[in-house]
């Protein structure tokens, strides 16, 4: 196995504090009266899928509903690598913790929701695409 140092990218800037999955019942408020964003629609772009009812559906912009999304993981890569480097010398070694570390706020600060700042990390969201891409450009923008 090479002996290569890990490098990482650490990433400059921060984000909102979002809830993770554990603590998605208590972002439930905003879950019940989620904004909506409208999204005009060009109808010069192309090529198109064109279907029956399409030109009546075009007349009026897209809303797409502005839900609080949850991180299902955070994603250390260095450390999954560090941790397989380890497992390959140490055959019956046992598994440590991938994805500590994350979160520098208090317990206070991590359920007040898109209101403090954390370091940047690689997330897992689950969720429908265009909720989630929607949701990440109105709550993270």
């Amino acid at each position: 196995m090479p002996k290569k140092p890990i490098e990482h990218y650490q990433h400059p800037d921060k984000r909102a504090n979002i809830p993770t999955q554990e603590l998605s019942g208590l972002a439930e408020e905003a879950e019940t009266h989620p904004e909506t964003t409208l999204y005009p629609r060009d109808t010069s772009l192309d090529p198109q899928l064109v279907w029956k009812g399409k030109d009546e559906q075009d007349e009026n912009a897209l809303g797409v509903h502005a839900v609080p999304i949850y991180a299902q993981e955070h994603i250390q890569p260095e450390a999954i690598i560090q941790m397989l480097r380890k497992m390959a010398i140490e055959e019956n070694s046992q598994t440590e913790p991938l994805f500590e570390g994350f979160s520098a706020l208090e317990l206070e600060e991590r359920v007040e929701f898109y209101q403090h700042e954390q370091n940047w990390n690689n997330r897992l969201i689950l969720g429908d695409s265009l909720l989630v891409m929607n949701s990440l450009a109105e709550k993270e923008a």
